[in-house]
């Protein structure tokens, strides 16, 4: 029993260390946005952080860096059966989008 609780406190520690890794990572796509009109900034901001705090996050916690090759498995099977909201114009878009966040 203590074992599960250590992995679970380890699980939290490692959970919050990529949150705030995540938030770094947005503020510096954030930049790269500013010359889009707020809307646009704010609707690609809110897709990357599904992919990066969401989708990396859902099964173990994952890092951007560690997460970055799982787009495929995200956009063809996350992306299509958990997001009420998928269609194929919104995985395009957020194809896009993630394309654009790997360049910062």
């Amino acid at each position: 029993m203590e074992e599960i609780e250590y992995d679970l406190e380890e699980y939290e520690k490692q959970y919050e260390r990529i949150r705030k890794d995540n938030e770094e990572l947005l503020a510096v796509f954030r930049e790269d946005l500013s010359n889009l009109k707020p809307a646009t900034i704010r609707r690609h901001l809110s897709n990357v952080d599904f992919y990066i705090n969401e989708y990396l996050l859902y099964e173990e916690p994952l890092s951007f860096d560690e997460g970055i090759y799982r787009i495929d498995d995200f956009l063809g099977w996350f992306f299509i059966r958990k997001c009420m909201w998928s269609t194929l114009r919104q995985s395009k878009v957020q194809l896009q989008v993630l394309r654009n966040f790997t360049r910062v």
